[in-house]
Formats: structure tokens, sequence, C-alpha cells
């Protein structure tokens, strides 16, 4: 699993676009959320109950970072977007 700014840099660039715009970076936050939650949903499932409570708070924590106030403005800001329990 890959950090939102290293996903972001792949992503512009599979795009072939010039940057990832301030403006661009709700759109690619919302594709990386998707990501991140996808790949760790087969920690819940019932038959591998694995999910510990740090992956359970990062999801969340996922899930409501579109309510902070400081969003989308704050994307770019180091330390705005968690960095999932394995620290990516």
């Amino acid at each position: 699993m890959e950090n939102f700014d290293s996903w972001c840099a792949k992503e512009k660039a599979r795009e072939f676009t010039t940057g990832c715009m301030e403006n661009d970076l709700d759109i690619y936050f919302k594709k990386w959320r998707v990501l991140k939650l996808t790949e760790s949903d087969f920690m819940g499932l019932g038959d591998t109950p694995t999910m510990s409570s740090d992956w359970v708070t990062f999801r969340q924590s996922l899930r409501d970072l579109p309510s902070n106030s400081d969003y989308p403005n704050n994307l770019s800001v180091a330390g705005f977007v968690p960095l999932d329990p394995n620290g990516q």
C-alpha cells in the first residue's frame, strides 16, 4: 500500500497530467481513499477477523476526513492525510 503523496504522483503520471493541481487533489484523494479501504477490507471479513484497532481507527479517519473543515485545502499539508498503521 502507498501513502497519498506517492499514489498521487503515480496517478498524475498515468493520466499524463502536468501536475497534481490543488483543485484536483480532492479527486485524487477520493480515488486513493477507495483504494486504501479496498486493500484493507479483507481484514474485516468474518472468516479472518484480523483487523486491529489501529486499522479500524485509520479506516474511520479516512471516511471522516472529507467532513473536516480544512478539507480539501489541507490535502497537500504534511500529516493531514493519515498514514496507515504500516506507515504508508
